[in-house]
């Protein structure tokens, strides 16, 4: 299906020019100034090659209420323009091709600004650069810096940059008066919009729409080469920046068939108040954003759909920090009548901040699986939530309660991964499949004041808690805090919300923790909780520790419960164990308790800290502790709060006929240690542990 599709783009109004707008340079002949304000560039203006049909014009210029018409004949398949002046082209009027289904290049060195009254009528793609030159596939090239009539009957291939260019491209629909922005369609179905400026790309308060098609984005600060069937592919050195803010969309859905894609490749990203969407029926493609040294996204939605049978593209993010803020998403799904799967998030990063809301999100709400959430960081991620809301910030892999498929999985590598105020790793399923694993590799764990790692099963389906597979290669570390959901007996102790769980709330099976680092510490109401509250089915799960050195806890729980049979606890080879005030619970209702077994070098619990691993109705798990000090904290008593007293004790110098004294250690009575075993004068090593 082939009609005409528009751009249309609002900006600053521009200031009335009267003097001639659009004049040819003297390539093919002598200069013309075209009369306006509505202009028709005719095929005898320009040098046909081929399928290719060239212009090259010293200015051009669009003005508010002027046109500019592109016409030839039916064979032309590129129209190719160039400017070899010395001024920015400004289009804030229409811009329209007559010619059925041809390609629109236009090339000026020295930039583009797309104004509020923008508005283009092209059938084919669309390619709007600050290049130097445009190269063909025979490895011509047509120049912008240069009057040499050089050209082909070959197809375009690449844009090429030369260092010293400047000119950004700019497309501002910023209106002082508030009225409403409005958009119509680009390209005719299947087409692209290639916008590729130097130094800084700009789209403010604009809407960009190309249905089924391709939009690519590329910011450049350096010589090189664009491959246009590939931007990705290139031989630049250096990027610059891209902007989208101010209410603008990047949008290429279809509600028919498969979508586009969209590329944006640049050293820095910034998006605010924006959005970029991609959704389809039989499918969608990817979006892809490559961005060298920062992206930063606030108050913005970038979002993968389908509601077909199709699956959903990925989302691929690379860049060195990447910073989410204002409730900021990045979301791949499939809708209620979808069939297909969901597809990937996929970040490469140095450093990953999620701030106040801001989420990644993969998840499924018809009969297909939510898509993996896969990240690789090779510094920090720090997600801090800070709202307290029902769908908190995070990083989340679901299958919603209309589901009938699994949730994703989420895999992360990292140095370090901090997870606080609220914020939340959860792969939950509310339907009918099961909850996706988790996988975490990382040096440092944080999880403090109500974060959680959740893999739970919190809808009425029959469907497996997903397992959570923490490697920690030095410490992690979980606090909680005061919870709002105090009836979950799995994720919370005494009132507390924060923890690692995977338990099934109505029916399935709890799913499996493994935990392996070298300390560990549970404070403050901190859980590690698997379990099942299944009446007719459904175990709980297992955990499994293995501490290398240290483990604390400290008002914190351990807990493996189920109504039907109670699941494992295993902590293994820590050289040292505390558990003051804490609880490790394998309990079970109808069938068997769980078994509890630790193994340590030192094993300290306090007289109001217990271990239980009983059953309602079944038989009771056993308890085994493999520590050659066991229950040490039984045998500890409170000492005194003032300090001990020490004397000099003067008979030292006399006895030893020296110049020299010594501190000795009292008792309570005031009395010297060593009066009170016979009499034998104390000497400094009494002040030394003794072995």
């Amino acid at each position: 299906m082939s009609y005409h599709n528009f751009l249309i783009i609002f900006s600053l109004i521009l200031p009335i020019i009267c003097h001639a707008e659009i004049t040819f340079d003297n390539s093919f002949g002598s200069k013309i100034e075209l009369s306006g304000p509505n202009y028709e560039i005719s095929e005898d203006n320009g040098k046909p090659i081929g399928n290719n049909l060239f212009h090259s014009f010293e200015t051009f210029n669009i003005n508010k209420g002027e046109s500019a018409i592109f016409t030839g004949t039916s064979s032309i398949e590129n129209i190719i323009s160039r400017v070899t002046g010395n001024s920015k082209s400004k289009i804030n009027g229409l811009l329209r091709s007559s010619i059925p289904n041809a390609n629109f290049y236009l090339l000026n060195p020295n930039g583009l600004f797309l104004g509020k009254n923008a508005r283009l009528e092209i059938n084919g793609s669309i390619y709007l650069s600050s290049a130097n030159y445009l190269r063909f596939s025979d490895k011509r090239k047509f120049r912008t810096n240069s009057k040499a009539l050089i050209f082909s009957s070959a197809q375009p291939e690449a844009f090429g940059f030369f260092k010293y260019n400047i000119g950004e491209i700019k497309i501002n629909g910023f209106d002082n008066n508030g009225d409403e922005i409005g958009y119509s369609e680009i390209v005719n179905d299947g087409e692209k919009l290639t916008i590729i400026g130097t130094n800084n790309v700009k789209i403010i308060d604009s809407k960009l729409y190309a249905p089924q098609g391709n939009i690519n984005i590329v910011s450049t600060a350096s010589d090189g080469e664009i491959i246009l069937s590939d931007i990705t592919e290139n031989t630049l050195t250096k990027l610059g920046n891209v902007e989208i803010s101010n209410g603008s969309w990047l949008d290429v859905n279809t509600k028919q068939d498969k979508s586009g894609s969209v590329v944006i490749l640049g050293e820095r990203f910034f998006m605010d108040n924006s959005d970029i969407r991609n959704s389809g029926v039989t499918g969608t493609g990817n979006i892809e954003i490559l961005s060298e040294k920062q992206l930063q996204i606030g108050n913005s939605l970038i979002r993968i759909s389908t509601s077909g049978k199709g699956n959903t593209g990925d989302i691929i993010i690379k860049t060195d920090e990447m910073t989410m803020d204002k409730k900021s998403s990045v979301q791949v799904i499939t809708t209620k009548a979808s069939k297909g799967n969901a597809g990937n998030i996929n970040i490469e990063t140095d450093k990953l901040t999620l701030l106040n809301g801001s989420q990644l999100n993969t998840s499924t709400q018809g009969s297909g699986n939510g898509g993996e959430i896969i990240i690789e960081a090779k510094e920090e991620i720090n997600i801090n939530d800070g709202s307290k809301l029902a769908n908190p910030g995070g990083i989340s892999s679901s299958a919603s309660v209309t589901s009938r498929g699994n949730g994703g999985k989420i895999s992360i590598n990292a140095d370090s991964l901090k997870v606080d105020n609220w914020a939340t790793i959860q792969t939950l399923t509310k339907g009918e499949g099961n909850a996706g694993d988790i996988s975490i590799n990382v040096h440092d764990l944080q999880i403090t004041n109500g974060a959680d790692i959740d893999a739970s099963n919190e809808g009425s389906g029959t469907g497996r808690a997903g397992n959570i597979d923490i490697t920690a290669n030095n410490s992690v570390f979980i606090t909680a805090t005061k919870g709002i959901d105090s009836e979950n007996m799995f994720v919370v102790k005494d009132g507390y919300l924060g923890g690692i769980y995977s338990s099934a709330n109505k029916q399935g099976t709890g799913g499996d923790i493994e935990l392996s680092t070298k300390y560990l510490t549970m404070r403050n109401g901190s859980v590690i909780s698997v379990g099942s509250e299944g009446i007719k089915e459904g175990n709980a799960g297992n955990i499994n520790l293995n501490i290398g050195s240290k483990f604390n806890m400290d008002n914190a729980a351990i807990l493996t419960k189920s109504q039907q049979a109670g699941g494992d606890i295993s902590i293994k080879n820590p050289d040292f164990f505390t558990v003051n005030k804490s609880q490790i619970l394998a309990n079970a209702n109808n069938k068997d308790g769980g078994n509890i077994r630790i193994i340590a070098e030192q094993f300290i619990k306090s007289s109001d800290s217990f271990l239980d691993a009983s059953s309602e109705l079944g038989i009771d798990g056993s308890v085994q502790i493999d520590a050659p000090q066991t229950n040490i904290g039984d045998e500890l008593v409170v000492l005194p709060r003032h300090l001990l007293r020490a004397r000099l004790q003067e008979q030292c110098a006399t006895l030893l006929r020296e110049d020299e004294s010594h501190f000795v250690r009292v008792n309570w009575l005031g009395v010297p240690r060593d009066e009170l075993e016979g009499g034998v004068l104390g000497s400094h090593h009494d002040l030394e542990p003794k072995q």
